[in-house]
């Protein structure tokens, strides 16, 4: 009887330690997204502020759409190289 006692006792800590172990992959995944969220928020700022100033700087629109477009092809490849 002891040993099925043994036995009922380490599946109910293996069933713990898996519980356990799915709420830490799911808290992980919760800041993942929320950290990409901020990135994305970030990015979206970033890309206004140059906008602006390109528009300020009394440049073509010709000129302010191919530098806005290697801004955001450069920041694709810091985005692809970071993951």
């Amino acid at each position: 009887m002891a040993k099925r006692e043994q036995v009922v006792a380490e599946e109910l800590k293996n069933q713990q330690l898996a519980q356990g172990a799915k709420k830490e992959v799911r808290s992980i995944a919760q800041a993942r997204a929320a950290y990409e969220q901020l990135m994305n928020e970030i990015r979206g700022y970033c890309q206004q502020a140059r906008a602006a100033v390109l528009q300020r700087s009394g440049r073509t629109d010709f000129q302010i759409s191919e530098e806005i477009q290697q801004l955001l092809k450069h920041a694709e490849h810091l985005y692809a190289v970071a993951d």
